[in-house]
């Protein structure tokens, strides 16, 4: 499956409104309502009723997947933003499905940096339907440094489920840069229910020639 097999026909319109307060040059909060309304809910025949369709017209107002029944409009999507400085900031989502009647899925998330230190935390829910059951997620991260920049650096990403009180997985990655040569090491466990994994991946890199190992730059948290 590559990117074009995500994309399908579709013949829509996507309406909405959007408030803004700017302070100077900046965006202090932002606050979106938006939907979409289909006028081919088959898509050109790539709907499959019964299960969980994920394709990109589905896709541009909420990621967050919904359609698991035809539809003749996406969930009202409300989208809440405040940044108080360019390091900070709070946004909050609300799906509202007008075909449920209930909101389907909200997403919390929070980013807050200070210096070399950085930290995110996100929460998403989404509701239980005839296809999947209710889901509650917690995703953390912790960093300080930056793996591209001189010196020490480390970043940990940690996934909880609520509902099944445990961990899903964990990624913790070291580094260290000097003026001609960088090492990173990446330690990854995961606890998927029928997957359980561990990996240990690594890079040596030299400045202006390359770098060796299993750890590759799309790979890297950073």
């Amino acid at each position: 499956m590559d990117d074009v097999d995500l994309v399908a026909n579709t013949s829509e319109v996507e309406y909405g409104i959007t408030n803004r307060v700017v302070a100077g040059d900046r965006e202090l909060l932002r606050w979106r309502i938006a939907q979409v309304a289909y006028f081919d809910p088959t898509f050109g025949g790539a709907f499959i009723s019964g299960q969980r369709n994920v394709f990109e017209p589905l896709l541009s107002v909420t990621g967050a997947s919904f359609a698991d029944t035809p539809r003749d409009y996406s969930p009202i999507v409300s989208t809440f933003r405040l940044t108080p400085n360019k390091a900070n900031a709070v946004e909050i989502q609300v799906d509202y499905d007008t075909q449920l009647h209930a909101a389907r899925s909200a997403v919390i998330g929070t980013s807050l940096a200070r210096g070399k230190w950085g930290s995110s935390m996100l929460y998403a829910y989404t509701k239980a339907t005839s296809l999947q059951a209710s889901n509650n997620q917690l995703h953390g991260m912790v960093s300080y440094g930056n793996l591209y920049s001189g010196g020490f650096s480390v970043t940990t990403n940690v996934g909880y489920d609520a509902l099944s009180h445990q961990f899903q997985g964990a990624t913790t990655q070291l580094g260290y840069n000097s003026e001609c040569w960088g090492v990173s090491v990446e330690f990854t466990s995961l606890n998927l229910g029928a997957r359980q994994e561990n990996k240990l991946r690594f890079a040596f890199t030299l400045k202006n020639i390359g770098s060796l190992g299993t750890l590759q730059r799309p790979d890297r948290v950073f």
